[in-house]
């Protein structure tokens, strides 16, 4: 009898809750304006990447979206790479580059044969670069791709090609419909994402779920507003750059970075530009990693000709790769192998 009762209690408990969601459910399906549902959670097809690169990406769960193997210059790993076998010969030195569509563009075959002409001292290994970088991704699924991918290549050094707005962390929700790739525009915080990564189908589906996850947002932001020196953008970046760090030293994968400048002078840079560049190079100092900032190397004078259009103060002519390449390849050589 006292079973039966107990049973009772838990039923009609479990079915109010129920009744409760739902009702909640409805409410805010019918009184939208409420809160944070419209306006915080916009449709955006373009996954913020232009149309020809979209054909090369498919959905995934993990990073949102990611190249598809063995399309168009991608090889069966999803890299835009050279065809290699995931099993590697002892004399191998494997290098995994983690970057956006700076890097992604990158004719990184010139980095490699680089390598491998290198002066007999560094000859004892045969380089192997393998470039997983992707268009429009950010730190945070640098990150995320080291972690759940990146290590399955059995690197033996990562390098990250930091594009200086590589700290401007994409929240959007991915998922897949009847069309491909779909995206909405989904301002959660760095703060929020450590503790709840927001629910893929929830987030989709639900105008409660989205209520309640964007007001925890808004008041774990509002914990951090008012600390002097405080740059949300700084935080985020050190969070996940951080995160990589621990991977690549508890893998004993040496971690080298490379800051890629604006193609204008740095004098000329507005305030947000200098405020990525500052962010980014801070870090890299605070988590003491290595990296080569290319500013200090190339001519300042020159940088606007190196654009692909006028416009397009980030994406470089094909003609800069070779002497990117040529520097990096020797402050790899003189400071990590």
């Amino acid at each position: 009898m006292i079973i039966k009762r107990i049973l009772f209690r838990i039923t009609a408990i479990l079915i109010g809750t129920i009744c409760i969601l739902f009702s909640l459910e409805l409410f805010f399906r019918i009184n939208k304006k409420i809160g944070y549902v419209t306006t915080s959670y916009k449709a955006a097809t373009d996954c913020g990447i232009d149309n020809a690169m979209l054909q090369r990406k498919q959905y995934s769960s993990v990073l949102g979206f990611e190249n598809i193997p063995n399309f168009q210059g991608i090889n069966s790993h999803g890299l835009v790479s050279k065809e290699y076998k995931l099993e590697k010969n002892k004399d191998v030195f494997r290098i995994l580059i983690l970057g956006d569509s700076i890097a992604e563009g990158f004719a990184v075959t010139f980095l490699e044969d680089l390598l491998n002409q290198s002066p007999p001292l560094h000859l004892k290994y045969r380089f192997q670069v393998w470039n997983a970088a992707v268009g429009a991704y950010d730190i945070r699924r640098y990150y995320l791709y080291l972690k759940n991918k990146g290590l399955h290549f059995k690197p033996d050094s990562v390098i990250i090609y930091f594009c200086l707005n590589d700290f401007d962390v994409d929240s959007s929700v991915y998922y897949k419909d009847e069309k491909g790739i779909f995206r909405c525009s989904f301002h959660a915080s760095s703060e929020l994402m450590r503790r709840h990564m927001p629910n893929q189908l929830l987030t989709q589906h639900s105008y409660l779920y989205r209520f309640i996850i964007l007001r925890l947002n808004s008041y774990l932001s509002g914990l951090q507003k008012g600390k002097e020196g405080f740059s949300i953008k700084k935080k985020e970046g050190l969070h996940y750059l951080a995160g990589i760090k621990d991977i690549c030293d508890r893998n004993r994968l040496s971690l080298f970075a490379v800051v890629f400048p604006y193609l204008k002078p740095l004098g000329e840079y507005d305030v947000d530009q200098r405020e990525n560049y500052e962010n980014i190079i801070g870090a890299l100092k605070e988590l003491n990693i290595n990296f080569l900032d290319l500013h200090n190397y190339l001519p300042q004078n020159e940088l606007i000709w190196y654009r692909q259009t006028q416009e397009d103060q980030i994406h470089h002519k094909k003609e800069l790769n070779l002497l990117y390449d040529k520097i990096i390849c020797n402050y790899f050589l003189q400071n990590l192998v």
